[in-house]
């Protein structure tokens, strides 16, 4: 069995602690970014979006249509807001596309229905959580 003479190295470097001489400021780390590459998608029908009003939901199509490199720095910066459509304009770029207006309606009645069923699921989780606080016992 090796035994190691006290103060003998272990071949590992010993972490300064907080208190072992002055504290160096930690520079910010920080990314920069030369190019951004921008998807272009032609509209479509559903995705995850469903409309908080009346109306069908608008989304992506499945695959791009254009790809595009662009150089960030020469690039102005874009809004940060996304567009909200209402629910005629909506109806008009979904005719604009060629879908047919039966089509459009049931989207517009499914996109109804997963509102309300998360409105329904949204006060039940109020009513489960207000039976929780009322039962909990009082603590002093």
């Amino acid at each position: 069995m090796l035994q190691r003479k006290q103060g003998e190295s272990t071949g590992t470097k010993k972490r300064p602690r907080s208190s072992d001489g002055p504290s160096t400021p930690k520079r910010a780390k920080t990314v920069h970014f030369s190019s951004a590459t921008v998807y272009e998608f032609r509209r479509a029908h559903g995705g995850s979006s469903v409309p908080s009003e009346d109306g069908p939901p608008l989304g992506m199509a499945y695959v791009h249509q254009r790809v595009q490199c662009v150089d960030i720095a020469s690039t102005e910066t874009a809004p940060r807001r996304i567009n909200r459509y209402s629910s005629a304009e909506r109806r008009a770029i979904f005719k604009k596309l060629s879908y047919p207006s039966r089509l459009v309606e049931d989207f517009s009645a499914d996109a109804a229905h997963i509102r309300a069923s998360r409105r329904a699921t949204t006060c039940e989780l109020r009513l489960e959580r207000k039976r929780a606080v009322d039962d909990e016992p009082d603590r002093l």
